[in-house]
């Protein structure tokens, strides 16, 4: 008897570590598949920019710089911080001020960052993907609300799907 005890509790224990090791991977995935979209979207958005206006384009490289650092710094943490993610969001809300003005708004409205934490690059995915599958102009400008609802942090948006097929993996949407 003490012998099955002891197998049934080391076999639960494996289990268990099995299963963190499994999460683990699939957030270093989902870590890697963020970076690269990202960095695409933004790199062609900047490339436009610095065409018709070259002032703002520094400035948008200069909040790119600051969205990498974050990357950075923050690349091998399981959790962060919520301020530090929202401090992402500010520098990702100047990217898109400066891409496309008053047709797309960002709101951040957490009254308390104290003791509050998420996974890293989380809320710059959820963003992310609005901006690319809903039409933002300034006949339907887009604004995208960042609050706490019943201790649960929300990310939404006005729906205004775009009407023409977007080239996407679904990569976004699933994570």
């Amino acid at each position: 008897l003490i012998s099955f005890f002891k197998n049934w509790r080391q076999s639960a224990l494996n289990e268990e570590i099995l299963k963190r090791e499994i999460l683990a991977a699939q957030y270093e995935s989902l870590k890697n598949q963020i970076n690269p979209h990202f960095l695409f979207n933004n790199l062609t958005a900047l490339t436009s920019l610095v065409r018709t206006d070259p002032d703002n384009a520094v400035k948008f490289i200069q909040e790119l710089a600051n969205t990498f650092r974050y990357v950075l710094e923050n690349r091998e943490c399981e959790v962060i911080e919520l301020a530090r993610e929202c401090s992402l969001i500010e520098s990702l809300a100047q990217i898109y001020h400066l891409r496309y003005g008053s047709s797309l708004d960002i709101n951040l409205k957490i009254s308390n960052f104290q003791n509050k934490y998420i996974i890293p690059m989380a809320l710059q995915m959820l963003v992310e993907n609005a901006v690319k599958h809903n039409v933002i102009s300034t006949s339907n400008p887009l604004t995208i609300d960042i609050c706490e609802e019943c201790d649960y942090l929300v990310v939404k948006n006005n729906y205004q799907p775009k009407s023409s097929k977007i080239l996407s993996n679904g990569l976004g949407i699933k994570n």
